[in-house]
């Protein structure tokens, strides 16, 4: 669930000799959208990652939905929904989430891809599935979740996860609906200060202060969107051994609060925030005769 913006995707892996891999992104067309998206988190930056955990299959029945991405089966065995983030109670879009869950899932017999870890509350870590249909990603392409792709049990469904992701933004369905928050261009950034937003752009250069790291969208730090990393963002991408210079030049969703100070800005926590986009920057947006359509200026 939201707790804060700051837990966002990458992109995907494959399966190499039982490693995880960075791969060469491809093109995968889904409804007219084409996507060229690199590897969740340190794959996207060109690293290769530690074995992936096993992974069980089964079909259970639900018997009880928490929210939008945790229910219960029987015998008590509490799942949250692997790949995805849903709204907290309370949060525009959680009731929906949680009734789309009910009818997919409440009362029936799903099959659960389970991942070998947990979640640091103990709850199983699965992707559902129910007479072929994808539960998780089905709450993805409904605009009723975020990709959450915490390696390494994310890479299970990080490609489907991220082109509904892009289709739900494209459609603003759900929680990526005007009402909630606005996917544009950094350009247009400014006229969303205040709203969470998903904003499009190239990092174009990057500043090194003592104790912050400015990555500007243009050549005027004053007026242009500029993504912030303050110490801890730093010590986190760090940790990671994650060098925010690898995204100079790169074209890159960033998805968080914008907030004005000399220009708008979002400031970023997590490396998750940041998502590398590959050739085609319109694509994850819709595109439509060569240009970027966020369905007008915000």
């Amino acid at each position: 669930m939201f707790s804060t913006w700051s837990h966002f995707p990458f992109c995907s892996l494959v399966r190499s000799n039982g490693l995880m891999v960075s791969i060469n992104p491809v093109i995968i067309p889904v409804k007219n959208i084409r996507f060229k998206l690199a590897a969740i988190i340190l794959a996207a930056w060109g690293l290769v990652l530690a074995p992936m955990p096993a992974c069980a299959d089964g079909t259970f029945l639900v018997a009880r939905v928490i929210d939008g991405d945790t229910l219960v089966l029987t015998g008590g065995t509490r799942v949250r929904l692997l790949g995805i983030d849903t709204p907290e109670v309370g949060e525009p879009w959680a009731e929906e989430a949680t009734r789309s869950l009910q009818k997919m899932a409440m009362g029936k017999m799903v099959t659960l891809k389970e991942c070998a870890r947990k979640d640091p509350y103990g709850r199983t870590l699965a992707v559902l599935q129910r007479g072929g249909v994808n539960i998780n990603i089905s709450l993805l392409k409904e605009g009723l979740a975020v990709p959450l792709l915490i390696p390494p049990c994310g890479a299970l469904i990080a490609n489907p996860a991220l082109l509904a992701f892009g289709s739900a933004i494209k459609e603003r369905k759900g929680i990526y609906s005007s009402r909630v928050f606005k996917a544009v261009k950094d350009r247009n950034a400014g006229a969303v200060v205040g709203r969470r937003s998903v904003v499009l752009g190239r990092i174009r250069n990057i500043h090194h202060g003592r104790k912050v790291v400015h990555l500007n969208f243009g050549d005027n730090w004053r007026t242009d969107f500029t993504i912030v990393l303050f110490s801890r963002g730093i010590a986190r991408f760090a940790s990671m051994g994650l060098n925010p210079e690898d995204l100079l030049g790169r074209t890159v969703y960033v998805l968080g609060k914008v907030q004005e100070y000399d220009g708008p800005e979002i400031i970023v926590n997590r490396p998750e925030q940041i998502l590398p986009v590959y050739d085609d920057p319109a694509a994850s947006l819709g595109h439509t005769r060569g240009r970027l359509d966020t369905g007008g200026a915000p």
